[in-house]
Formats: C-alpha cells, structure tokens, sequence
C-alpha cells in the first residue's frame, strides 16, 4: 500500500439536526438501532506489477437493540459489513488482459 486517507464515524445518538441513527417505523419497534461505527479507508494500492490502483475498503456495524425476553430485558446484536471497492473500468481492464493471458 502506497497512501491511505482513514475515516472514523459513528453515532449512539436518536437522530437531531446534528446527524445520529434514524430507524424505520418497523426496525423502531421491534430491533431499534442503538449505535453504528462506520470505518473508511480511501487507499492507493500498487499491484505486483507496479500499477497503482484507488480503492476504497469500509467497515459498517450497526447494533440492534432486540427485546426477547419476558422480564424485559434486552439483547444488544452487532450487524457487521465490510467491502473493498475498486473502479469498474480498472476491474474490466484486468480481467480483459487476465483472459487474454489464459
């Protein structure tokens, strides 16, 4: 990896005009959002072969909030998704020049 640029956000909060989680009258009801954390990185990546690709690689979990049980107590439930992205003209390139090497 040549660079990256790291983003860190999140919130615990109901939702305001200074941002926060805004659930779906149905996720509300039943399994609210209570927190999310969302983790980006924007990198420069160099290939084996010298070429330097952008991507971009983020985390995102989400805690839902479920209400099983009679006493009333409740469960806390993380949601993990992760990715990495790349350009979709870099992805056909390679995979042209990977077909025409086999």
């Amino acid at each position: 990896m040549k660079k990256f640029i790291f983003i860190d956000m999140g919130s615990r909060f109901r939702a305001n005009p200074q941002g926060g989680v805004l659930n779906t009258p149905l996720v509300q009801r039943y399994c609210p959002v209570t927190e999310v954390k969302f983790h980006l990185w924007i990198e420069t990546v160099i290939e084996d072969d010298g070429e330097e690709v952008l991507q971009l690689q983020y985390e995102q979990i989400s805690f839902f909030e479920f209400s099983f049980f009679l006493d009333g107590s409740k469960l806390r439930w993380p949601h993990i998704q992760v990715n990495t992205l790349r350009k979709k003209d870099w992805v056909e390139s390679r995979m042209r020049r990977d077909q025409q090497n086999t």
